[in-house]
């Protein structure tokens, strides 16, 4: 959860109870430590929602063998001790990993808040 409070104060933690009186989170720190705040504090609460790494990877995953695939075929046979086929599996394995890699890193990186609680102005 993230918490936004009077004076433009922000934390960030798990929640732990609630009542009327106040929140108690659970802070997201090196050292775990708990803490209530006073309902009368709190103007905004988010949950925070990490997106899920397996839709991210599978779409890295296919661009990158379909674009390795092109680099792989566009190769001069000439050139390079590949027939042109050898060269597009090549490429598709190599484009695969490394576009997998892409999109894990990218969908950890993406974090959504969603508004669960506002307080009225």
């Amino acid at each position: 959860m993230r918490v936004s409070l009077e004076r433009a104060r922000v934390l960030k933690g798990k929640l732990v109870n609630v009542t009327d009186e106040g929140l108690t989170l659970r802070l997201a720190e090196a050292k775990p430590v708990t803490t209530t705040v006073d309902s009368r504090q709190v103007v905004r609460v988010h949950e925070i929602r990490r997106d899920s790494l397996k839709n991210g990877t599978l779409i890295g995953l296919g661009i990158g063998a379909g674009g390795g695939a092109i680099w792989g075929a566009a190769q001069d046979p000439e050139e390079t001790d590949f027939t042109r086929s050898a060269a597009a599996v090549f490429g598709s394995s190599f484009g695969a990993g490394v576009g997998a890699l892409v999109g894990l890193v990218v969908d950890a990186a993406r974090v959504e808040l969603v508004l669960v609680y506002e307080r009225s102005p």
